[in-house]
């Protein structure tokens, strides 16, 4: 494993891990407050349990976070704490590697979203009920700091629930949603 240099605190390994915004919240909310069980990682994040154990995993492998002991006077289970300290979060806002490989992440997000929409796109011209239920948005809008949190938060929710919704014999849709604060360069 490449050794840590002065300027990044994260191996390289650990920046890949970290593309998932899943397990970007995974060690925010382990760096807000630990040791943390599974099951209080995922209320707080408002997901399943059974959804966090792979991330977890990949975690622990690049030594992102480890298995702790439960504090005294609780039950039995597994809990985790950061092996990074806070300063592992604003480093990976700043590191090119990460930005470039979420960008690559967002492309082929983006590409598949493509490829699938204009399939779904085709297949409901089909069944003209289905395309009048088709909604498209686009648009740019400035946001306070604390409407931003508000909109990411709500933006978290609705794909929560989207996601709660899926159905092996409902209607395929396909979704997506961007928000990224925009920095005006001089």
């Amino acid at each position: 494993m490449p050794r840590r240099t002065k300027q990044s605190p994260l191996t390289p390994e650990q920046v890949e891990v970290l593309v998932s915004t899943i397990r970007t919240d995974i060690l925010a909310s382990l760096l807000r407050e630990h040791p943390l069980s599974i099951r209080q990682i995922a209320n707080r994040l408002g997901r399943s349990p059974q959804g966090l154990y792979y991330h977890l995993r990949q975690m622990e492998q690049v030594k992102l976070v480890r298995e702790t002991r439960a504090p005294r006077n609780v039950r039995v289970e597994t809990y985790y704490q950061p092996v990074v300290g806070p300063h592992a979060l604003d480093e990976l806002q700043n590191h090119a590697g990460h930005r470039e490989k979420l960008r690559k992440h967002v492309r082929t997000g983006l590409g598949v979203l493509l490829r699938n929409h204009d399939r779904f796109i085709d297949a409901a011209a089909e069944k003209p009920e289905l395309l009048n239920m088709s909604k498209f948005l686009w648009g740019q809008v400035r946001l306070a700091e604390p409407d931003l949190m508000e909109v990411l938060e709500r933006a978290q929710a609705l794909y929560d629930f989207l996601e709660s919704c899926d159905h092996e014999d409902g209607h395929p849709v396909v979704f997506l949603g961007t928000a990224i604060p925009v920095v005006k360069r001089p």
